[in-house]
Formats: C-alpha cells, sequence, structure tokens
C-alpha cells in the first residue's frame, strides 16, 4: 500500500468525520481544475484528494484501510517474543465495527505453556491407549 490517505489529506489517523470532511473541502478546493486551469499536478493532487475522501469518509472502507495501514507499519516493529498481540476492535450494540481498534498485549507464561503442552500430550495419549485397549 503506497497512499497514506491521512497524509493526502494532512491528518491525524484519530481525525474524525468532521475534520475529514473539513480537510478534504479544503483541499478540494486548492486543487480543483477550475482554479488551477492547465496544471497537470493540481489534476492529479484532486484525484487524490477525492480518492481519499472516498475511502475516509466510508465506515467500512476506513476500516479495512486502517487494518492495511496498522500491518503494514507494525511489521517492521520488533516484536517481544513473551507476548502475543492480536488487533481488537469494538462493536456496538448493533455488531458495526467501532471507530478505533486497539493493540491488545498478552503475556506469555513459559512455565505454564510447557506444563499445559505436556498435560494435552498425556492425555492424549492416555485417551488413544484407552481407546485401543476397549475395542
Amino acid at each position: 500500500m503506497d497512499k497514506n490517505y491521512y497524509k493526502i489529506l494532512g491528518l491525524d489517523k484519530s481525525a474524525s468525520k468532521e475534520e475529514i470532511k473539513e480537510a478534504f473541502k479544503k483541499a478540494a478546493i486548492l486543487y480543483h481544475p477550475d482554479k488551477n486551469q492547465g496544471s497537470s499536478t493540481a489534476e492529479e493532487k484532486f484525484k487524490l484528494v477525492n480518492e481519499a475522501y472516498q475511502v475516509l469518509s466510508d465506515h467500512h472502507k476506513k476500516y479495512i484501510f486502517d487494518q492495511k495501514l496498522y500491518a503494514q507499519t507494525t511489521v517492521m516493529q520488533p516484536v517481544d517474543q513473551n507476548y502475543s498481540y492480536r488487533f481488537q476492535t469494538s462493536y456496538d450494540f448493533m455488531g458495526h465495527f467501532g471507530d478505533k481498534g486497539t493493540v491488545v498485549k498478552t503475556k506469555h507464561n513459559k512455565e505454564w505453556s510447557g506444563a499445559l503442552f505436556l498435560a494435552t500430550l498425556l492425555f492424549v495419549v492416555a485417551t488413544c491407549f484407552v481407546l485401543y485397549f476397549l475395542r
């Protein structure tokens, strides 16, 4: 993903719908083809501004864009192997996505992980053993 729609509109990721709309209006007036007759760069910027607004003003498209942007920025960051990370979004009572998601960081307990693995392995072996002799 090479386009950051927030940067195109000069916004922060936490911008509200009103801030997105206001930034779009300012940029659209600035780069409008009628005000910049014959300027191909202004026309290209106007198209980018429109594209950015189409994505950021639609709740579902914005959510997908934010997910891709989050994935792009977190891949390069070092990950602590003692924790697991997952992206959690909020839902309203109708089941719609919330505006903001959070990263949930969970610490691994390595002592319990090994014991849990051994207990599961023992259960599987015992179950196979019992099933073998009960047939």
